[in-house]
């Protein structure tokens, strides 16, 4: 659910990114119908998520949220990540995230809107904001 990371990780490559965003979708042979680039994406993807998965700052967060939001936890903490990739956005890119954004919609094509769109959708259902004032207090325990 760290969309936000993933498109970023993609750097200005746009089929990248869209493989990056669709990668949990992909399932089986599936990823074989894939072009080179976008196919290329969804490697990427699975990439990060194996890096960050096995990270200890990120099982730490894990551990922490565990008891209250059990198989959720992962989706909490990759969520709350991409929120401090957002807040900090200027210590890591020289354009400003807006800028980032109307850039990456308008070099995108539907897939990649799709992805984003859907993206948003589980935020404001989810309640990540919510989620994320309750939990603010234990990753400063962390950061």
């Amino acid at each position: 659910m760290n969309f936000l990371a993933h498109v970023y990780l993609s750097g200005p490559n746009t089929p990248l990114a869209i493989g990056n965003l669709i990668a949990d979708r992909v399932k089986g042979k599936k990823i074989n119908l894939l072009t080179p680039e976008i196919r290329a994406g969804v490697i990427l993807h699975r990439e990060i998520d194996n890096f960050t998965d096995k990270h200890y700052i990120f099982r730490e967060c894990v551990s922490i949220l565990f008891p209250k939001y059990r198989h959720y936890s992962k989706v909490i903490v990759d969520m709350y990540f991409d929120h401090f990739l957002a807040f900090k956005w200027d210590v890591f890119r020289e354009i400003s995230l807006d800028k980032f954004l109307v850039d990456t919609e308008v070099k995108g094509d539907r897939a990649l809107k799709s992805s984003l769109c859907l993206s948003i959708i589980f935020i404001i259902f989810s309640n990540s904001i919510c989620l994320f004032a309750e939990i603010e207090t234990h990753f400063c325990i962390i950061f």
